[in-house]
């Protein structure tokens, strides 16, 4: 089975619509912290006319998708080569957006970032600090794109699962290794968009060191 989301930035935005299915691996969600970080980038007014936005493990797309949505000049949605048909699924429901594209990138694989062709000025990632295996691919990836430019914002939306022994560790081995490359800019709660925030959602931005 599948459905829809609809996602409403109010005036003058389109309204987004995001694909979701109720079985298959957790990208196939559209989960609470993508929703904040979405919301976020409506609320503080961080996609301007210029912005070339890179998505990172972008699973349904929906905060990508919100980006282009909300005037970017570019955006590249990306995830595992297996979640290509979900991503290019969300850019067909939504045919007025026409600087939205998807691509295939691993973690870690060198090889996909040469695929890259433009240089990004935000790189967008929701949920992604759960799996102890994708810390190390991850942050290698980070850095990678920002070697390419300094001036790179990175912004991290992630839920915080203090009630996972296992979680809580992974997090904290997140923090620990990006922090050697990354200085970490927390937001408050109150900074995220009204009625997409939670005390359980966080956001950060890194910033190259």
């Amino acid at each position: 089975m599948a459905g829809v989301r609809h996602l409403e930035l109010g005036d003058p935005f389109p309204v987004v619509v995001v694909p979701q299915k109720d079985v298959g691996e957790e990208a196939v969600v559209v989960w609470d912290a993508a929703l904040v970080l979405a919301y976020f980038l409506r609320k503080q007014g961080l996609i301007q006319p210029d912005t070339k936005v890179l998505e990172l493990g972008s699973g349904t797309g929906a905060v990508g998708l919100v980006a282009a949505a909300l005037g970017a000049k570019r955006v590249v949605i990306t995830d595992l080569p297996r979640f290509l048909p979900l991503l290019q699924e969300g850019i067909d429901l939504n045919p007025n957006l026409t600087n939205i594209q998807s691509q295939a990138l691993s973690w870690g694989a060198e090889e996909d970032l040469k695929h890259l062709d433009f240089v990004p000025d935000l790189i967008l990632v929701s949920d992604c600090i759960y799996y102890e295996a994708s810390v190390e691919p991850l942050i290698s990836t980070l850095k990678s794109v920002c070697q390419k430019s300094k001036h790179c914002r990175i912004l991290i939306s992630y839920e915080v699962r203090d009630y996972l022994e296992s979680k809580k560790v992974i997090a904290k081995e997140f923090f620990r290794a990006v922090g050697s490359d990354f200085l970490i800019k927390p937001f408050a709660t109150s900074e995220c968009h009204e009625d997409f925030a939670s005390d359980d959602i966080r956001v950060i931005e890194l910033l190259p060191k």
